[in-house]
């Protein structure tokens, strides 16, 4: 398209947008459209859906109920603009600057652009500036805002479960009656933000900082607080309901058998053989299952948080929104395993060094087996996968935030939709 064509398209849409005869609505779908200036520009219910608009500005323009279904607006600035009621679905946004826009009742929940992938496409605002946004009622379920700045933003009312907003900054936010269930929000900062009746029930909220904060009648039930910064906090009529499931009886003796056995290099005690095992939802967090024999064991919605699980055995295990937050996985068996939604924020999945039977370093390391491993929508934020094998691994929509995959050949992993963003990637030496 023509600089000519674009700007008589935009000519026609102004006269219909403002009742003028022969208007007609801008219809710029799949267009190639970045670095353009859109600046002030009247582009009320315009056609956009995949369309390029990246690093275009829109500051001060009027998007309101434009059709924008996965549309690039990444590093575009959109100071100011406004997305009024705007179809936003699976749009890019990563690193955008939307300072103060008008992003009410606007739709950014996941979408399909089938010209370009059959799956659901998660919105990625990672990284962008949306300070001041007024967000109130937004449709942002499983968004992506991890590394965000949101400082002073109104999302009351917003609809928000299983988002990622870890290590966003969300200084004085308004998120009265958001309902965030299942978000992760590991290591960002809501001092001094406004929680009141807000659902954050099963929310990572660990290393949150929550200093200052009003949570008066929120959802806490089954949150994650470890490590936060509650000084100050208003927690009046919060619900809060962190009681732990432990394991069946019989299954934390062949734990703390195991444990045993580890502490004595195998003279007392005996190693875990837990094959097939039931621990859905189980809180077994800072155990050491080293060596464990977990395949196929069933660990969906499990508190697995500072385990150690080297060299564990999880082939085929069933780990499905599970807590690994800082787990050590150096040389474990994951392959064919399920992590779908799970939160490895931190954990270490790398090659473990291998010693000999005098402790000393053998120059060699174990590498971590994720072959085939499902990981879709999965946390690995600042996760450490150094060396591992990831043939036919399902990053799919994952937040890799950070995460270093040196020395990965990752030509045969599944990356469509992952957050690559500040990644580390270096191919293994031939």
């Amino acid at each position: 398209m023509t600089p000519r064509e674009l700007a008589e398209i935009l000519e026609l849409h102004r006269r219909y947008v403002t009742g003028l005869r022969g208007g007609r609505r801008a219809n710029l779908s799949s267009q190639d459209l970045s670095q353009l200036n859109f600046a002030e520009t009247d582009l009320r219910s315009i056609v956009a859906p995949g369309t390029n608009f990246f690093r275009c500005s829109f500051v001060l323009a009027d998007l309101s109920f434009s059709d924008l279904f996965g549309a690039n607006l990444s590093h575009a600035d959109c100071t100011r603009a406004n997305f009024y009621r705007a179809d936003l679905r699976g749009a890019r946004l990563q690193c955008a600057r939307m300072v103060r826009a008008n992003m009410e009742e606007a739709d950014l929940r996941p979408g399909v652009f089938a010209r370009f992938i059959s799956r659901n496409m998660r919105t990625d605002l990672s990284r962008a500036d949306l300070g001041e946004a007024r967000m109130t009622n937004a449709h942002l379920d499983h968004v992506n805002l991890a590394g965000s700045r949101l400082v002073g933003a109104d999302l009351s009312g917003a609809s928000m479960p299983q988002a990622d907003l870890s290590d966003s900054d969300l200084r004085s936010a308004n998120m009265t009656r958001a309902r965030m269930k299942g978000a992760v929000l590991a290591g960002a900062d809501l001092s001094g933000a406004i929680l009141d009746g807000a659902n954050l029930a099963e929310c990572d909220l660990s290393g949150a900082v929550l200093a200052g904060t009003s949570l008066t009648g929120a959802d806490l039930r089954g949150a994650d607080l470890e490590d936060v910064d509650l000084s100050g906090a208003d927690m009046s009529a919060v619900n809060v309901d962190n009681r732990k499931k432990p394991p069946p009886a019989e299954i934390a003796a062949v734990i703390a058998a195991h444990e045993e056995w580890i502490a004595s290099k195998g003279k007392a005690g005996r190693r875990a053989e837990l094959r097939g095992v039931d621990l859905t939802n189980a809180d077994i967090g800072g155990v050491d299952l080293s060596v464990a024999d977990l395949s196929g064991a069933q660990l969906a919605g499990a508190r697995m948080r500072g385990c150690t699980l080297a060299m564990t055995n999880l082939q085929g295990a069933g780990l499905v929104r599970a807590n690994l937050v800082r787990a050590d996985l150096r040389g474990a068996n994951l392959s064919g395993a399920t992590l779908t939604g799970a939160n490895l924020r931190r954990a270490d999945l790398s090659a473990l060094p291998l010693q000999d039977g005098a402790g000393k370093s053998t120059g060699k390391a174990w590498p971590t087996d994720l072959t085939g491993a499902k990981f879709c929508e999965a946390n690995l934020a600042d996760a450490m996968l150094q060396g591992a094998r990831v043939q036919g691994t399902d990053f799919y929509m994952a937040s890799l935030l950070r995460a270093d995959l040196s020395d990965c050949d990752t030509a045969g992993a599944k990356l469509s939709g992952a957050v690559l963003e500040g990644a580390l990637f270096t191919q293994p030496a031939a």
